[in-house]
């Protein structure tokens, strides 16, 4: 199987141009199963065959290795923390440090579900503080398609189904089936595309890390967009410590 595994890396990097070494191998196979299932392709002798011949099903394959699924307050207990004792905690050495906004990463936020939701619960501080709202979410993503839905932020009924009536009633506008995010809310958030798994970078353009070791705040507290999904650590230790920002992660597969 690794030796098969390795001929579907070669043909997809060779000769279309796809990069899928950087996956687990295991996670290779799984994903080759479903498409020799959905090809109805009976034999990986076959399926090779048919990936060298056919581009479309190069990048099907391609596609089917982006897992973009999200949704608001996934992990309940994950978010019961941020709310509770991460994202005061981080307000909370911001407003001592007096270095403007606290910006926090959202990464592989898919149609942007985690990302709204961080920013739902930092709104909802700052209100119980009695002050006007001083963060920013950075969002990033490989997946253009999941990003402009992020960015026009209107969702189903099913999608905000864990999302708590208060928060329903003050961050979304809700008309028949649909839930739109308030713009004050959305302007919170810059979507961009940043590609975790390309070891060129660690992380997304200088506008996520730049500027932490200096003395004085960025010039532009709203990010510009960043060219991809998830980290695979958290924040240096130098950049933590200064009460910065909280790089938020889906599961990886």
């Amino acid at each position: 199987m690794k030796q098969y595994v390795g001929q579907i890396i070669q043909v997809m990097g060779h000769m279309h141009g796809l990069d899928v070494s950087r996956y687990d191998t295991s996670f290779l196979v799984k994903s080759l199963g479903r498409r020799l299932r959905a090809t109805s392709i009976k034999s990986r002798t076959a399926y090779l065959q048919r990936l060298s011949d056919d581009r479309a099903e190069a990048e099907a394959l391609f596609r089917s290795l982006r897992i973009t699924y999200s949704e608001f307050f996934r992990n309940p207990f994950t978010f019961a923390l941020l709310e509770q004792v991460v994202l005061p905690g981080l307000v909370q050495e911001k407003e001592k440090s007096d270095r403007g906004p606290l910006r926090v990463w959202s990464a592989g936020c898919a149609a942007g579900q985690e990302a709204y939701s961080v920013a739902i619960l930092l709104d909802e501080l700052a209100a119980a503080q009695g002050h006007s709202p001083s963060f920013q979410i950075i969002a990033t993503d490989v997946c253009d398609a999941e990003m402009v839905l992020a960015r026009q932020g209107v969702y189903d009924a099913a999608a905000v189904q864990n999302v708590r009536l208060e928060h329903i009633q003050k961050c979304f506008r809700v008309s028949g089936g649909s839930y739109a995010i308030v713009p004050a809310l959305k302007d919170r958030v810059d979507f961009s595309f940043h590609d975790l798994l390309d070891e060129r970078r660690a992380s997304p353009a200088a506008a996520v890390y730049g500027d932490f070791d200096s003395a004085s705040p960025p010039t532009n507290s709203r990010m510009s967009s960043m060219s991809s999904a998830r980290p695979t650590t958290a924040p240096p230790a130098s950049t933590a410590a200064r009460g910065w920002d909280w790089p938020s992660r889906r599961n990886t597969p």
